[in-house]
């Protein structure tokens, strides 16, 4: 489970800084004042119909950020919007596309 201190909370209302797209998912990435990132998912219906299937989506995201929490520089807010591909994505699949962004990124 991610801790409190990494979660984004809702409502936030900023400007993206720039944004990565990849066939599973779109990552927005916002300022912050923060020493920590902090990581917010977004699932539509549109993608998962059942709550069941969004939620496995999520949690296969949060568990590939966690593994890669290290590697990943503080001061940035950075939320993953998953997209049509990102239903029937695998783990590994997932962890490509993060780390293609985290390599883009640095």
């Amino acid at each position: 489970m991610l801790h409190r201190d990494y979660r984004l909370p809702l409502g936030q209302k900023k400007l993206p800084l720039y944004s990565y797209s990849t066939p599973h998912f779109i990552v927005k990435v916002f300022a912050s004042d923060l020493p920590t990132p902090r990581f917010g998912f977004v699932v539509s219906k549109k993608i998962a119909v059942e709550a069941v299937k969004r939620n496995m989506i999520k949690r296969r995201l949060r568990s590939v950020i966690e593994a890669l929490l290290p590697q990943i520089k503080g001061g940035y807010d950075i939320m993953f919007i998953v997209q049509r591909g990102g239903a029937e994505a695998t783990y590994p699949e997932f962890e490509a596309g993060v780390s293609a962004f985290l390599n883009k990124k640095a």
